[in-house]
Parts: C-alpha cells; structure tokens; sequence
C-alpha cells in the first residue's frame, strides 16, 4: 500500500488490511447456551430469551431470540465488535466479552456456557425472594391449581426438593448483566 505522507514524498508501509464493516453491514451470530439440570438436548432446551449487544457500555441492540432443542440460536445483527449478554427466564444472564462480528455469512459462534438456574423472578439475582416462590408452589405438578412453571427448574414437570436445591446452590448469585438495559 503507498500512502503519500509529506507533499511529493511516497513511502511504502506494511499495513495487513483488516475488513471494516460498512454501516448497515450485517454478520451472523450463532449462540449456545447450557442448561443446568437438563438433559443434554430435547424440547426442554427450547427456550425464548433476550440478547443485547454492548458497546462503549452502553446498549446498542437488543433482540429476542428463541433456542432450538440442542440449545442453539441464530440472529443477524450489524457486523462489528460487542460485549453479549444473554437472560433467558429462570436463569441467570450470561456475559461475553470483545465479540467481533464479521459483515457476510460466515457465522461468529458465541458459546454462553451453562445457564445458572434458580432464578424464578426473573430478576437476576438469586434470593430469599426465588425460595418464597419455590415454596408456594412446593409439592405442585404441572396442571395443578398454583403450579408455577418458573419454579420447575429441572423442567421435570413438579416443584419439589430437587429446584429448591438448584436455587439453594446458587443462592446470593448474581447475573452477568444485572442493571444492563
């Protein structure tokens, strides 16, 4: 690449071009996400959530996004480089950090790791307020009068000793991206 730095004077420079993404370009974003306590996949993978793209901190986009049954989904989003957060109900949000999306259809994997569950408010922290919800729906199947399905974290279809342990476990977490949008 010449590049003219003084008038009439051309130096050669070696410079690796990197492509920059046009405004409006968009890059394709394949995430995975983990769920504690389920089997590896099947229908209870199948998942609606939020994902929002970060930049100098502040929220640049944000989506809904819904999982097939391995726990994958896809999204197109303007090319560029975010910070990922990740929220979907009963979980705790997740956060990747310095994620480059290139412009075209080469997809940039984003692998959320395991989803901590026992959030039953869907406030993104883990507390005394999840274990009072547990326990109002605490013996209650799936189709009884009060059953809460935000309760039913190992998606077995009935609130008993097995969610309240989940959420125990995870007591006092908070999520990755609590207080973001």
């Amino acid at each position: 690449m010449t590049v003219e730095l003084s008038e009439g004077e051309n130096k050669l420079l070696d410079v690796s071009l990197v492509p920059v993404a046009q405004q409006g370009e968009k890059g394709l974003v394949y995430g995975y996400i983990h769920l504690e306590g389920n089997p590896p996949e099947g229908m209870m993978w199948v998942r609606s959530g939020i994902m929002e793209f970060i930049q100098a901190g502040l929220l640049a986009h944000q989506y809904s996004v819904t999982t097939d049954t391995a726990g994958i989904f896809r999204i197109q989003v303007d090319a560029g480089t975010y910070d990922i957060c990740v929220k979907f109900p009963r979980a705790l949000s997740r956060r990747v950090n310095n994620v480059t999306i290139a412009p075209g259809f080469v997809p940039t994997n984003v692998d959320f790791a395991t989803l901590i569950e026992g959030d039953a408010n869907n406030d993104d922290i883990i507390d005394v307020l999840d274990m009072i919800l547990i326990g109002q729906s605490m013996g209650l199947q799936d189709g009884d009068p009060g059953f809460n399905d935000d309760c039913d974290f190992n998606r077995d279809g009935v609130v008993d000793q097995s969610d309240m342990d989940i959420e125990a476990a995870h007591s006092g977490q908070v999520g990755d991206c609590h207080g973001i949008g």
